[in-house]
């Protein structure tokens, strides 16, 4: 599955030069392009999750998530420049084919892995049908109380998240008069809060226990995202507080965003890795667009600096949810989370 969503992605990705050189590059076209790389990515994505405890101990799980986010926030933080360079030396059509020539690297590499997934766990499922299928997934979701609590607390995050990202820009520039350049430097200064979150959650879980930060880690998101609002009228001081809300908000991210993946890999059993992951997705992926658009309504009826504090308030609820449910009482990952039938 992932050789073939990478793959896909380097067909549509080295389409668009050639579409451009024979002249019937069009709307339509980038729109169906853009559909199709977009599930291959989605493809991708959980199947890896899914493919990582077949590859490492159950017990080093934290840390190959770890680094796993460490190397796509580093990709994330360099990626816009390269890509700026490329397009500035050989123009976007090559730079196109560069990108698409990654993805074949990275079936290639994957392609070299010779693990046994242990298919053989699937064959008693061959007759069941699709919704029979996704139906296992959801159970599993449910019927175990840290996972649900982690799809629950996915869920109010991505929505009020979404809340604040639809008015956060237009709160920054117009309200706190911040200039593009600015806000430049506010989101570059503030991502190295990423790279740093991607190297605490062993050092962390280890000190405090698994459930502890997780909670902890969407408490330091909403107060996080707390100081943006409370920086309006702070003189010279606002600049200072918007990289610490960025720093901040990318420590706790990070560290949730490794665990929760790490809990849900540990809880489910080997044959429902996708689907259970798949299920927590699309719980979480849901929010987005509905907390968007009520970002985009709050904003103009009751005030983008109200809006902002409402959502950095339902961030804090997220954190409240896992501070109350069972997942706060774990604190060692592969003893205390383990799926049925795991030894």
């Amino acid at each position: 599955i992932m050789i073939g969503a990478d793959l896909i992605r380097f067909a549509m990705l080295a389409s668009i030069p050639f579409a451009w050189w024979l002249g019937f590059l069009s709307i339509p076209l980038l729109c169906l392009i853009v559909l199709v790389s977009g599930a291959g990515s989605l493809l991708f994505d959980v199947a890896y999750q899914a493919f990582l405890p077949s590859v490492i101990d159950r017990r080093r799980l934290v840390d190959g998530n770890s680094k796993l986010e460490l190397s796509h926030t580093a990709s994330e933080l360099t990626g816009p420049g390269v890509a700026g360079t490329l397009i500035q030396l050989v123009g976007a059509p090559f730079a196109l084919l560069f990108n698409a020539a990654l993805y074949g690297i990275s079936a290639l590499l994957i392609w070299r892995i010779r693990i046994d997934e242990h298919l053989n766990i699937l064959y008693g499922e061959r007759d069941e049908g699709m919704w029979s299928r996704i139906l296992a997934g959801v159970r599993v979701v449910w019927q175990a109380g840290p996972l649900r609590a982690v799809a629950g607390a996915r869920f109010v995050l991505n929505f009020f998240n979404a809340v604040l990202e639809a008015v956060f820009v237009l709160y920054v520039v117009r309200v706190l008069d911040v200039g593009p350049a600015t806000l430049g430097v506010i989101f570059g200064v503030g991502g190295l809060g990423f790279l740093i979150g991607a190297l605490l959650p062993t050092i962390a879980n280890r000190r405090l226990g698994i459930g502890v930060t997780t909670s902890v880690a969407l408490g330091i998101v909403g107060v996080s995202d707390l100081l943006v609002p409370l920086a309006e009228g702070t003189g010279w001081l606002i600049v200072p507080l918007l990289i610490a809300a960025q720093f901040f908000f990318g420590i706790g991210l990070t560290l949730f965003n490794v665990n929760q993946v790490s809990i849900r890999q540990l809880t489910a059993p080997a044959h429902l890795q996708g689907r259970t992951s798949a299920t927590v997705r699309f719980v979480a992926m849901s929010a987005i667009p509905i907390g968007a658009l009520l970002g985009g309504i709050l904003g103009e009826t009751i005030g983008l600096r109200e809006t902002l504090v409402l959502a950095a308030a339902g961030e804090l609820v997220a954190a409240a949810w896992l501070w109350f449910s069972p997942l706060r009482g774990i604190q060692d990952l592969a003893e205390d989370l383990a799926p049925d039938g795991a030894a």
